[in-house]
């Protein structure tokens, strides 16, 4: 693909504050985060959807899993096709689709008409949403030059965690300030928004190149598995806090508050790496510390006393979890590249995180029951921990290495 965009707007340079300066950049930033906001409010709209139907939770338990899991499966095809493309109008059609997708939700709930229609829109609106996840990532190269490529990585992975805080208590506002058809209106005008709001974002265009698979190449399969087993561990933590209730007296409703408490640990982990993004180099030892450091902050949340000693470990335990996947993603971008496939490269790491997440989920309900409650967050903390250990080997063997025989970090 080739790239245009970047010079629209003043030059900017390498701080935070140059990085807001630039016209472009929060331009993006606003579009992002109102294509985001959908997906995080998908989840509790479609459980309120069910609800709506036919009275129970376990409907709209059923449709967030259809969404989510073909949003997994189709990541790297809808990449695929989105390189095939000019991104941009790409991208703003995939918003008109969920427009579409939620707006004939609307429709079936007022019309009444049969479930099967349910779980087909739902698959739609996982295929828009696997677009949104990879494509925004890709267009980052023509929002701003190369030298706040790093740190807009790191911001985006804020945004995106900013996103899942607000996506779902503004669906449940909207659910007791009406019901489910408020929540999918809203969410068809945000995503609509989104679609008006790329307008005025630079553009790549497709560029004829022959094909390869880009999990092929070691390093970005390397980056892709390590965000799977990343997600894997954030997911086991995440999914136990409604089942950490019981055990200080508490009803399950009030897992609602703890999850929010847990996000909002994430957002301010976040935000400290896109006020100082860490070092280029090395960015093996960076991971392999902000590992350990994760490691160790989850073990409280296994052992707090009491409710209000759990809500403080839940601040703490994601801390190092956004300045993560932010590495994650700025390294997977550096090893890209020029190349004409950045979409579908970057679906493979949006499906590597849905996966990760969706095993951990899994993993939680499969051995809660065999298991204390909890234990899941000491299985992750030593997930973590083996996790920093390998990326101190890789460090080690790296700068062991003669410089002449050396790859890009």
């Amino acid at each position: 693909m080739s790239a245009s965009g970047v010079a629209a707007g003043q030059p900017v340079g390498s701080t935070l504050r140059e990085l807001l300066g630039h016209r472009p950049w929060r331009r993006w930033i606003l579009a992002s985060f109102l294509a985001r906001l959908p997906m995080a409010m998908a989840p509790l709209a479609l459980v309120v959807v069910g609800t709506a139907v036919d009275g129970s939770l376990t409907l709209g338990a059923r449709l967030t899993g259809v969404a989510t899991l073909c949003a997994g499966l189709c990541a790297p095809l809808r990449g695929r096709l989105l390189d095939r493309h000019e991104l941009r109008g790409a991208l703003q059609r995939n918003n008109l689709v969920l427009v579409a997708a939620f707006t004939l939700l609307l429709v079936v709930l007022e019309l009444d008409w049969p479930v099967w229609t349910l779980y087909v829109l739902c698959l739609l609106n996982g295929w828009a949403n696997a677009g949104t996840w990879s494509g925004l990532r890709a267009m980052l190269t023509v929002v701003v030059p190369a030298a706040q490529l790093r740190r807009s990585h790191m911001t985006e992975s804020l945004v995106t965690e900013v996103t899942f805080v607000v996506g779902p208590l503004l669906a449940g506002v909207l659910a007791v300030l009406g019901d489910a058809r408020l929540c999918l209106a809203a969410m068809a005008v945000v995503a609509g928004l989104a679609a008006v709001g790329l307008r005025s974002v630079g553009t790549i265009r497709p560029v004829p190149t022959p094909r390869t698979h880009p999990m092929r190449r070691p390093d970005l399969a390397g980056i892709a598995g390590l965000t799977f087993l990343l997600t894997l561990g954030f997911a086991l933590v995440e999914a136990n806090i409604p089942q950490r209730m019981d055990q200080y007296h508490l009803p399950a409703s009030a897992g609602g508050w703890y999850l929010a408490v847990f996000a909002v640990g994430s957002c301010l982990g976040g935000l400290a790496i896109s006020l100082r993004p860490s070092p280029r180099r090395p960015a093996r030892l960076t991971a392999a510390l902000l590992l350990l450091a994760f490691a160790v902050l989850v073990v409280p949340s296994a052992l707090a006393p009491g409710a209000v000693a759990y809500a403080f470990a839940l601040v703490i335990a994601p801390l190092a979890f956004v300045p993560l996947n932010g590495i994650a993603a700025a390294e997977f971008e550096a090893r890209l590249g020029g190349t004409s496939q950045r979409a579908e490269a970057f679906s493979y790491l949006t499906a590597a995180m849905i996966a990760g997440g969706a095993v951990g989920f899994l993993a939680n309900g499969i051995l809660i029951g065999p298991l204390d409650a909890a234990t899941m967050p000491l299985i992750a903390s030593a997930l973590f921990a083996v996790l920093a250990a390998v990326m101190t080997r890789s460090h080690l063997r790296h700068v062991r290495r003669p410089s002449s025989t050396r790859r890009q970090p």
